[in-house]
């Protein structure tokens, strides 16, 4: 379970009309997904907040999936004040989402895995990281598991 923020600092550089929103999601949709995980992308005060839902089966099975999901400051990202853009593209097994956020320091950025089973979803782990001077920090946490909907 690789996810990590990566510092990209040329990434905004185009407006953020439609055709510069859709150049970032482009970009987005090539770069922020690993076999294993996702990778977040922090340019100054923008954030690229991927999201990914896979069946491992293959099988189209709603109660049954893993998921990385993204929030910031206990909110998912899709839900939160400052998003600019959402956009989901559905896969072959599951679906693939980016949402462009704009971030400020101190805000709390967590990346949550997941695994829905029988219409629970269990919390394997949780990446804490805040954001400081533009830059994220991992924060350490040794904190209960706990069920979530999303």
């Amino acid at each position: 379970m690789n996810s990590i923020i990566k510092i990209e600092s040329k990434l905004f550089d185009s407006s953020l009309d439609s055709n510069g929103i859709e150049k970032i999601l482009d970009w987005s949709f090539k770069n922020c997904f690993v076999n294993d995980g996702i990778i977040l992308y922090l340019d100054k005060e923008f954030l690229v907040a991927p999201g990914v839902l896979y069946n491992k089966d293959r099988l189209r099975d709603n109660n049954k999936h893993d998921c990385i999901l993204v929030s910031i400051n206990d909110k998912w990202v899709w839900e939160y004040n400052n998003a600019i853009y959402d956009k989901i593209c559905y896969t072959n097994d599951g679906q693939r989402s980016i949402t462009l956020i704009k971030i400020y320091d101190n805000d709390i950025v967590k990346i949550i895995y997941s695994s829905k089973k029988n219409n629970n979803h269990k919390v394997r782990k949780i990446k804490n990281f805040i954001i400081t001077d533009g830059k994220p920090l991992e924060i350490k946490k040794n904190k209960k598991l706990k069920t979530i909907k999303h």
